[in-house]
């Protein structure tokens, strides 16, 4: 064998380690960058997972902060008046009286929109016949005050609408299932806004 073939053997030999310990070198950093990519991904994905959950539970909470007020004013409300017709407390408390503590609940909160209490025929004080197209109060009587902020943000009184109608949902379920709901918002045209 002559010096220069060894040479080249050497040559291609050594070329040869060097092209495999190149690609070994390139294919173990493509292997190390795509675990190091799906790593990332991955890491990405949970942190997105993560901040889209604590982002939903802050605004369920903000909502359900939110609806609390009315829902707590409500329910006092009711448990207060409920001691009008209670045989062991016995409020006494007249609808004129009854009626401004509704307007002072709304004007106190001014991102209600009304309030209201809706009574049984005769079921306040037996007096409804003495009531008849009175404010608060309808062509037969019924104790139905509805305070609400009219077209000009200015508090107004009507007596409730639909309360015996089928679409009266407001006042029929909690009148059947004697508990509390809860109903999609009714939205009210105001100053050519949908309120």
């Amino acid at each position: 064998m002559t010096i220069k073939k060894f040479q080249t053997k050497i040559s291609f030999w050594a070329g040869f380690c060097l092209l495999l310990t190149a690609s070994f070198i390139v294919t173990s950093f493509a292997i190390s960058m795509n675990r190091w990519a799906n790593d990332q991904k991955r890491s990405k994905i949970d942190d997105a997972r993560r901040y889209a959950t604590a982002t939903a539970k802050k605004h369920a909470y903000e909502i359900k902060a939110y609806l609390e007020v009315p829902l707590d004013s409500a329910r006092t409300l009711a448990q207060t008046l409920s001691g009008i017709q209670h045989p062991d407390i016995l409020i006494e408390i007249d609808r004129q009286e009854t009626s401004g503590i509704l307007k002072i609940i709304l004007s106190k909160n001014p991102h209600f929109h009304a309030v209201y209490t809706g009574w049984e025929p005769n079921a306040f004080d037996d007096m409804d016949r003495g009531y008849i197209n009175d404010p608060g109060h309808d062509e037969t009587g019924r104790y139905i005050p509805y305070w609400y902020r009219n077209e000009n943000d200015e508090i107004a009184l009507r007596p409730l609408s639909d309360y015996d109608h089928p679409t009266g949902t407001y006042y029929q379920i909690p009148k059947s299932t004697h508990q509390e709901c809860i109903l999609n918002p009714i939205y009210a045209v105001l100053n050519d806004q949908k309120k």
